[in-house]
Protein backbone atom coordinates (compact mmCIF):
# COMPACT_ATOMS: atom_id res chain seq x y z
CA UNK A 1 0.00 0.00 0.00
CA UNK A 2 1.49 3.52 -0.82
CA UNK A 3 1.32 6.62 1.20
CA UNK A 4 -1.68 7.88 -0.56
CA UNK A 5 -5.00 7.32 0.93
CA UNK A 6 -7.12 4.65 -0.92
CA UNK A 7 -10.49 5.85 -1.09
CA UNK A 8 -13.10 3.16 -0.25
CA UNK A 9 -14.21 0.81 -2.41
CA UNK A 10 -11.49 1.70 -5.37
CA UNK A 11 -11.05 -1.37 -7.77
CA UNK A 12 -7.99 -0.73 -9.14
CA UNK A 13 -4.48 -2.82 -9.21
CA UNK A 14 -2.06 -1.45 -6.45
CA UNK A 15 0.15 -0.88 -9.80
CA UNK A 16 -2.45 1.17 -11.38
CA UNK A 17 -3.31 3.00 -8.42
CA UNK A 18 -0.08 4.20 -7.82
CA UNK A 19 0.77 5.31 -11.45
CA UNK A 20 -2.19 7.95 -10.62
CA UNK A 21 -1.52 11.53 -9.32
CA UNK A 22 -3.62 13.95 -7.25
CA UNK A 23 -4.99 15.93 -9.71
CA UNK A 24 -3.92 19.24 -8.32
CA UNK A 25 -0.34 17.47 -9.40
CA UNK A 26 -0.70 15.66 -12.82
CA UNK A 27 -3.08 18.48 -14.66
CA UNK A 28 -2.03 22.00 -16.09
CA UNK A 29 -3.72 24.55 -13.88
CA UNK A 30 -5.87 25.95 -16.83
CA UNK A 31 -9.47 27.73 -16.09
CA UNK A 32 -10.93 25.12 -18.26
CA UNK A 33 -9.51 20.72 -17.80
CA UNK A 34 -7.34 20.02 -20.65
CA UNK A 35 -7.32 16.54 -19.43
CA UNK A 36 -9.11 13.84 -17.96
CA UNK A 37 -8.30 13.43 -14.07
CA UNK A 38 -8.78 10.41 -11.90
CA UNK A 39 -10.18 11.03 -8.40
CA UNK A 40 -8.79 7.27 -7.50
CA UNK A 41 -11.77 5.26 -8.64
CA UNK A 42 -10.68 4.79 -12.17
CA UNK A 43 -7.65 4.80 -14.49
CA UNK A 44 -8.46 8.18 -17.16
CA UNK A 45 -7.48 7.71 -20.59
CA UNK A 46 -4.33 9.80 -21.36
CA UNK A 47 -4.21 13.25 -22.93
CA UNK A 48 -6.05 13.44 -26.44
CA UNK A 49 -3.54 15.37 -29.07
CA UNK A 50 -6.04 17.57 -29.61
CA UNK A 51 -6.09 18.61 -25.93
CA UNK A 52 -2.94 18.57 -26.00
CA UNK A 53 -3.00 21.27 -28.75
CA UNK A 54 -5.46 23.17 -26.57
CA UNK A 55 -3.23 23.05 -23.27
CA UNK A 56 -0.14 24.27 -25.41
CA UNK A 57 -2.25 27.17 -26.75
CA UNK A 58 -3.81 28.55 -23.33
CA UNK A 59 -0.28 28.33 -22.13
CA UNK A 60 1.46 30.16 -25.09
CA UNK A 61 -1.65 32.71 -24.94
CA UNK A 62 -1.11 33.08 -21.34
CA UNK A 63 2.82 33.69 -21.24
CA UNK A 64 2.26 36.35 -23.98
CA UNK A 65 -0.51 38.59 -22.51
CA UNK A 66 0.75 37.74 -18.93
CA UNK A 67 4.19 39.30 -19.67
CA UNK A 68 2.06 42.22 -21.79
CA UNK A 69 0.22 43.11 -18.28
CA UNK A 70 2.88 42.58 -16.63
CA UNK A 71 1.45 40.03 -14.12
CA UNK A 72 2.05 36.27 -13.71
CA UNK A 73 0.53 33.62 -15.80
CA UNK A 74 -1.28 32.04 -13.13
CA UNK A 75 -2.70 35.75 -12.20
CA UNK A 76 -3.54 35.96 -15.93
CA UNK A 77 -5.18 32.40 -16.34
CA UNK A 78 -7.86 33.51 -12.91
CA UNK A 79 -8.96 36.78 -14.78
CA UNK A 80 -11.76 37.15 -17.26
CA UNK A 81 -9.27 37.31 -20.10
CA UNK A 82 -7.70 33.91 -19.26
CA UNK A 83 -10.95 32.70 -19.80
CA UNK A 84 -11.37 34.04 -22.67
CA UNK A 85 -7.61 32.68 -23.84
CA UNK A 86 -9.04 29.00 -23.00
CA UNK A 87 -12.51 30.06 -24.77
CA UNK A 88 -10.63 31.04 -27.67
CA UNK A 89 -7.81 28.18 -27.35
CA UNK A 90 -10.62 25.69 -27.86
CA UNK A 91 -12.24 27.46 -31.05
CA UNK A 92 -8.95 27.15 -32.20
CA UNK A 93 -9.27 23.43 -31.83
CA UNK A 94 -12.57 22.40 -32.55
CA UNK A 95 -14.06 25.21 -34.09
CA UNK A 96 -16.22 28.20 -33.38
CA UNK A 97 -18.15 26.86 -29.90
CA UNK A 98 -18.09 29.86 -28.03
CA UNK A 99 -18.82 33.00 -28.14
CA UNK A 100 -15.49 34.96 -27.48
CA UNK A 101 -13.40 37.54 -29.60
CA UNK A 102 -9.44 38.36 -29.37
CA UNK A 103 -10.02 41.81 -27.73
CA UNK A 104 -11.08 40.01 -24.67
CA UNK A 105 -8.41 38.16 -24.46
CA UNK A 106 -6.24 41.03 -24.46
CA UNK A 107 -8.35 43.71 -22.43
CA UNK A 108 -10.34 42.47 -19.63
CA UNK A 109 -12.66 45.25 -19.84
CA UNK A 110 -13.80 44.07 -23.27
CA UNK A 111 -15.55 40.76 -22.12
CA UNK A 112 -19.29 41.37 -21.19
CA UNK A 113 -20.36 42.59 -18.17
CA UNK A 114 -21.22 39.41 -16.22
CA UNK A 115 -17.62 38.05 -17.01
CA UNK A 116 -15.69 41.08 -15.53
CA UNK A 117 -16.02 39.68 -11.85
CA UNK A 118 -12.24 38.64 -11.83
CA UNK A 119 -9.17 40.90 -12.35
CA UNK A 120 -5.27 40.50 -12.10
CA UNK A 121 -3.42 42.45 -9.92
CA UNK A 122 0.21 43.44 -10.95
CA UNK A 123 0.90 43.15 -7.33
Amino acid sequence: MTDKQRPFGVSMTEREFDECLPADEAAFRSPIPTQVVSNGEYNPLPQTEKQKQVEFLIKEMADKEAKRHNTTRRKFLASSSGMAAAFTAMNMVYGDVFEVNAAEVKHPDAAPPTCRATRWTTT
